[in-house]
């Protein structure tokens, strides 16, 4: 049976995604490293930072949004870390990739104790920020282009910041979770 070998060694099968061994550290390391558009922006830009973005907007567009709703922001495309990032005309033809992309997010989710499914304004906002991220960030014809639906222009961060600061955000936001919510970890007694 084939695997992947993450960035801390665990070993991931695809056949076997309910068996998967989740490590917020190579979700954040690998998200850091991939970069989104299939590359085809000026800058590398990654998925990590992207994801770091979503959590961004959509506290600021629904400030009363739980811990739990932004940990589901900022791990949105956490199935990436495995799978890697697919443009979307290729990804959703694909109906593989996408039913074994709902496995590993439903294992992720489930592993790092974050609720599905997703609120509904976090793929709205992933959805537009798409406008942004091409306006600020590709070197491509803005004529036909609509305008940026933020307007905070996006400046690329090194997969090291990215990765730090998505480790941070997420230590954050379990951290404000179990102080506000209920812990639900277990006694290390």
């Amino acid at each position: 049976m084939e695997y992947m070998k993450t960035y801390t060694g665990l070993k991931f099968y695809p056949q076997k995604p309910k068996e998967l061994e989740v490590s917020v550290l190579d979700i954040a390391h690998h998200l850091s490293m991939i970069n989104r558009y299939c590359g085809a922006l000026e800058v590398p830009y990654s998925v990590g930072q992207h994801s770091l973005i979503v959590e961004q907007l959509f506290h600021q567009r629904y400030p009363e949004a739980t811990a739990d709703e932004r940990l589901g922001a900022l791990l949105h495309d956490s199935e990436e870390a495995y799978l890697s990032d697919l443009v979307s005309p290729v990804k959703h033809s694909l109906a593989d990739y996408m039913e074994l992309a709902a496995k590993v997010t439903r294992r992720i989710f489930k592993v790092l104790k974050v609720s599905l499914p997703l609120h509904p304004f976090i793929k709205q906002i992933d959805t537009e920020l798409r406008v942004d991220e091409v306006w600020y960030l590709s070197a491509w014809d803005h004529a036909d282009m609509r305008l940026p639906n933020f307007n905070t222009p996006i400046i690329p961060s090194t997969p090291g910041q990215t990765k730090f600061l998505f480790l941070q955000r997420f230590v954050t936001l379990k951290t404000a979770e179990q102080v506000h919510f209920g812990s639900g970890a277990e006694s290390t007694e």
